[in-house]
């Protein structure tokens, strides 16, 4: 060896095996109930190197690696499911699949229906209500309140097809958003992030009588804050309950509101129309919100609620433009054993 001396040193910090390792590893082997843990992490390396006149050193910047491994018994290894993250490192909003994608329920919030349905002959009375409240039995279907109702028909008819009622029903939902976002978990959920949207009702069709169900999809925006009510079912409205007629109902009912719709629900301008397709009979198909466009498009305007009105259909063989005429469909809320819930496809950027 010349005079020159040279010095390296190198500092590294390997995992060994179960059964051991060199002297100056740094390793932890565990073994309980045929499980095993094994931990590797490699630490700062530094080189230096050194002559007699002059010394340099170079520090590599730290790096970690973690490895988790859980054996279930000889030969038989579970690879550990890792924590969704978005490009940018945070967190996803739920586990994902192969695709980078997940399916999330977002339950209703709040539902009700409005209706302007009346009897075309005794011009009396609500005739969707097979039952109506005693106090109530002739009071116009616009001046109830049904947020306790478990369920109603919703139809569009001008009287002329199957029954001599005129008017409609349509059915709102209120789901969990702020800032013009739906929340997972009290979390907004990006617009760009949903791939997908389907809205579940538990319904009852003759699928006898109808074909081609087709559907409004209107919004409500965040002004028109509406309440759902409590108790068993319809009933007058009054007190700052919403009806048709009004979006806050006043101290009397069928009297003077306490604050009037802009526009009363269903009577907007749509954000789409949408396909009732038949599911397991009599029920419908989860309905798709594909042609409402992009989530950005519409997610906004359903603050206040997402309406969905009866548009058109096919009733015993005869197309009708405009009309979904009685009986309709029967539709239930969250009041009955089968909530509404809206189905998203989440999928990271």
């Amino acid at each position: 060896m010349s005079s020159r001396r040279f010095v390296v040193a190198t500092l590294v910090l390997m995992g060994s095996s179960a059964c051991g390792g060199d002297p100056g590893d740094s390793s932890g082997s565990t073994d309980s109930g045929g499980t095993t843990e094994t931990t590797t992490s490699t630490g700062m390396t530094t080189t230096s190197s050194a002559t007699e006149s002059e010394s340099d050193a170079t520090t590599a910047a730290p790096t970690s690696t973690s490895t988790n491994t859980s054996t279930t018994g000889p030969g038989t290894t579970e690879a550990p499911t890792s924590t969704s993250t978005t490009t940018t490192g945070d967190p996803f909003l739920c586990e994902v699949d192969m695709e980078g994608c997940c399916d999330v329920d977002l339950e209703v919030e709040a539902d009700t229906f409005f209706a302007d349905v009346v009897d075309g002959v005794s011009l009396e009375g609500c005739p969707l209500l097979d039952f109506p409240p005693p106090d109530f039995a002739d009071l116009k279907c616009r001046h109830f309140s049904f947020g306790a109702a478990p369920e109603l028909r919703l139809i569009r008819d001008d009287g002329s097809v199957s029954a001599p009622w005129v008017g409609q029903s349509v059915m709102v939902l209120r789901f969990p958003s702020a800032d013009g976002a739906l929340l997972l978990d009290g979390e907004p959920i990006p617009h760009e992030v949903i791939q997908a949207a389907h809205l579940e009702l538990s319904a009852e069709v003759d699928w006898t009588l109808f074909a081609g169900l087709r559907f409004a999809v209107h919004g409500l925006d965040a002004d028109a804050t509406w309440l759902e009510g409590q108790g068993d079912g319809a009933t007058g409205c009054v007190d700052d309950l919403a009806s048709f007629a009004c979006l806050a109902c006043g101290a009397e009912v069928d009297a003077a509101c306490a604050t009037e719709w802009p526009e009363p629900p269903g009577m907007s301008p749509p954000l789409g129309l949408v396909e009732g397709l038949k599911g397991e009979d009599p029920g419908l198909q989860p309905i798709d919100l594909a042609p409402l466009g992009a989530a950005s498009d519409w997610v906004p305007a359903i603050a206040g609620g997402l309406v969905i009105a009866p548009d058109a259909s096919k009733f015993m063989g005869q197309a009708f433009e405009e009309l979904v005429p009685a009986p309709g469909l029967l539709v239930r809320t969250r009041e009955s054993f089968a909530p509404p819930r809206l189905r998203l496809r989440l999928c990271q950027p």
